[in-house]
């Protein structure tokens, strides 16, 4: 097993440095070997010299002692390549020692390796030496990580703003646009509180934080938010965190003040009774505070293209953004703007904003218009349903209940037709399907086929598609339309009707693939062109297909300089899910994977040390 480095133009223009790919002789499993990043120093791409012109922060630096892949191409060591490879560990901590890996297109930085050169084999990340990683997320062209010491990491295209960075890069030539190097959302937003969950999805990022003194919860959102995806009440881009105010954020506050009075109360007065009342009192507002829908509550948010999910520990659901395809999961019935201000009494914020309706968000060219909602509000259809777990695909949303039940809400697809639909913008994206019956927009889908004796572990939604993992280690999927068209929803039963009284039902299919040898799935992750899954019996492996044929359409108009992940070749594999591409990755045996994320034709993922036995 070996690799080579083979150089395709012998000039030093950045067209063709990108040009520079990895190629391994076996096309069946390809085997992470650290001497894979090079052969001869000549006709390697020089890491420092991308780093320096392409999203270089001063103050993002790793100072590390020992030889880095950069340094030892720049002084042309190239004979001993594991220097450049060193496990994170977290501070006054050896026990959790992380590395990241990443594989495909990186034109704008989004495999933050610091360059815009493109991988076609798995590369180890210099970049995340000095972080202990404790997960990842991937959309279209941006990325972050969730480190163990509670900050939150970002690179990738910052077209829209979605990096989140408070000061461009001094040494970039682009410090707006692109960051090819993680660098920290906390340091310069909210240095003195520790981030405990975020999403990032289509062009805007969220992050949830936890204040160091007070404890108590803020949600910030930022990027694009040219549907009110941003749940700020405008819909104006923010460069920077802003914080969401939830809809009891308010209320809760008062209860607090309330509360202090009480107790300041408490200790001036001896009175006994007075005192249990006031306790009394206290506990109340407690168990009130634990049903509201507030920021110390949040459980969860999740967000696709223009649309985001908030999902509380009660188990509703809050939601904002574009609402014309029935991903939020609200019922506008025949007046939009009156049943969205119903919807809103508790908070004239949400009545003033959500009175505009913005003419411009109907994609689908339909007569059926509802208005972009600019705070998060209930999700009316979902309120007898309890989730414990949402994700927010590309045009539709699905939720887990408490009884272990799959929920799909909303449609759609990514329209590829033209040129223009490859260009990821938030201006240019469409929604290929077209419902002839705008009342099916109400209608709240289960998913059937998930055996009985199955518990449903994950779940996950992408383009026109969604998947659950369960405990037996079986990955199920379903589209959220049923066929090409886009226009016809033969395949789902059930009856239009108002409000979340109608259901209907959509079959899930096991995906099975010769590649998985029967194994068991603990995790897997899936973006518009790839899916990705790891194991259980071999945890320092991955396997990924693709999830459309041959990606015409990126191969006519991108022509030579079309890079993915997997390199197009005859199907491996002779079941009925795909026809496509399916590849298994295998990293060193101390290396067990604990996370995936996958963008558009791009893979980064997590791997934790693991001692031999």
């Amino acid at each position: 097993m070996y690799s080579i480095l083979k150089n395709v133009g012998s000039s030093t223009t950045i067209k063709n440095c990108s040009k520079n790919l990895i190629v391994n002789s076996n096309n069946n499993n390809l085997f992470f070997n650290y001497n894979n990043y090079y052969i001869n120093s000549k006709s390697t791409i020089n890491r420092t010299f991308f780093s320096k012109l392409f999203g270089k922060k001063d103050d993002d630096s790793l100072k590390k002692k020992k030889t880095t892949l950069g340094n030892a191409i720049k002084g042309g060591k190239v004979e001993k390549l594991q220097n450049g490879f060193n496990w994170s560990n977290l501070k006054n901590n050896d026990d959790i020692k992380t590395a990241i890996y990443s594989i495909g297109v990186n034109n704008q930085g989004q495999l933050g390796l610091g360059d815009w050169k493109s991988e076609s084999t798995l590369v180890f990340n210099e970049q995340f030496i000095e972080y202990s990683v404790k997960s990842l997320k991937s959309t279209f062209l941006h990325s972050c990580a969730f480190t163990n010491d509670y900050d939150m990491l970002t690179w990738g295209a910052n077209f829209n703003l979605q990096i989140g960075h408070k000061y461009g890069s001094n040494t970039s030539i682009f410090p707006n646009f692109v960051e090819s190097s993680p660098y920290s959302v906390k340091v310069t937003n909210f240095s003195k509180s520790d981030v405990i969950g975020g999403s990032i999805g289509g062009w805007s990022s969220f992050a949830i934080t936890k204040d160091q003194t007070t404890n108590q919860n803020s949600i910030y959102s930022w990027g694009n938010n040219q549907h009110g995806q941003l749940g700020i009440g405008t819909l104006f881009n923010i460069q920077t965190p802003n914080k969401v105010l939830l809809r009891d954020d308010s209320n809760e506050n008062r209860n607090e003040n309330n509360n202090n009075n009480n107790n300041n109360n408490n200790n001036n007065n001896n009175n006994n009774n007075n005192n249990n009342n006031n306790n009394n009192n206290n506990n109340n507002n407690n168990d009130n505070n634990n049903n509201k829908c507030n920021s110390n509550n949040i459980k969860k948010i999740s967000n696709g293209l223009y649309h985001t999910l908030f999902l509380f520990n009660n188990g509703k659901i809050l939601s904002c953004g574009k609402s014309d395809d029935g991903q939020l999961g609200i019922s506008f019935k025949n007046n939009n703007n009156n049943n969205n201000n119903n919807n809103n009494n508790n908070n004239n914020n949400n009545n003033n904003n959500n009175n505009n309706n913005n003419n411009n968000n109907n994609n689908n060219n339909n007569n059926y218009s509802t208005p972009d909602i600019k705070l998060p509000v209930p999700s009316n259809l979902l309120e007898k349903f309890k989730m414990v777990d949402i994700e927010a695909g590309y045009f539709h949303s699905i939720g887990l209940n408490e009884n272990g039940d799959i929920y799909q809400w909303g449609k759609g697809k990514l329209r590829y037709s033209d040129g223009n639909d490859l260009q990821l913008s938030p201006f240019l994206q469409k929604n290929d399907y077209i419902s002839n019956d705008q009342r099916k927009l109400n209608i709240i889908y289960k998913i059937n086929g998930i055996p009985n004796d199955e518990k449903v572990i994950q779940i996950g939604a992408a383009d026109n598609l969604s998947m659950a993992l369960t405990d037996k280690g079986k990955l199920y999927k379903w589209s959220s339309i049923n066929n090409d068209d886009g226009n016809n929803d033969d395949n789902y039963n059930g009856n239009s009707g108002n409000g979340g009284d109608s259901e209907g039902t959509i079959m899930a299919e096991l995906i099975q693939f010769p590649e998985f040898n029967n194994q068991k799935i603990n995790k897997f992750a899936l973006s518009n062109t790839h899916a990705a899954v790891a194991f259980d019996e071999s945890p320092n492996e991955i396997c990924v297909w693709s999830l459309r044929d041959d990606f015409t359409l990126e191969k006519k108009f991108s022509k030579s300089m079309f890079t993915t992940i997997l390199p197009h070749s005859q199907s491996n594999s002779n079941n009925n899910n795909y026809n496509y591409d399916i590849k298994r990755f295998t990293l060193p045996i101390d290396h067990k994977v604990t996370d995936i994320s996958v963008g558009t034709h791009f893979l980064i993922l997590l791997a934790n040390y693991s001692k031999l036995n």
